[in-house]
């Protein structure tokens, strides 16, 4: 492919990579940063990622953490029939433990 360089003097562009064409594109150290700039991004993002995952998981739940499976033991009972407080002993109360039993029933899963 025949091509004009600024200056007319013709030369042969099929020759050219793209690697070199695209580092004589890059002269200036701001058209560099902006081609190292995702790099530099992904990077950041590499290292964020493996320093987050590095810190210890707690769960928000307290000291009790037995108490959940207290939930899931009365949203089992109220979703088969039973009544909070008639049936089975409800330390807090039914209502924490109806709302429990929708969710559940709502989303099974999770």
């Amino acid at each position: 492919m025949r091509a004009f360089r600024a200056d007319g003097s013709e030369h042969d562009q099929s020759n050219i990579d793209l690697l070199s064409a695209h580092a004589t594109l890059a002269e200036s150290p701001g058209d560099r940063l902006v081609t190292l700039l995702p790099w530099l991004l992904l990077t950041a993002a590499i290292i964020l990622a493996a320093g987050l995952l590095s810190l210890p998981l707690r769960a928000p739940i307290g000291a009790m953490y037995w108490d959940a499976f207290t939930y899931f033991d009365a949203a089992n009972r109220i979703l088969t029939g039973q009544i909070p407080t008639l049936d089975f002993f409800t330390p807090a109360g039914p209502l924490g433990y109806t709302v429990a039993a929708i969710w559940i029933a709502v989303f099974p899963n999770g």
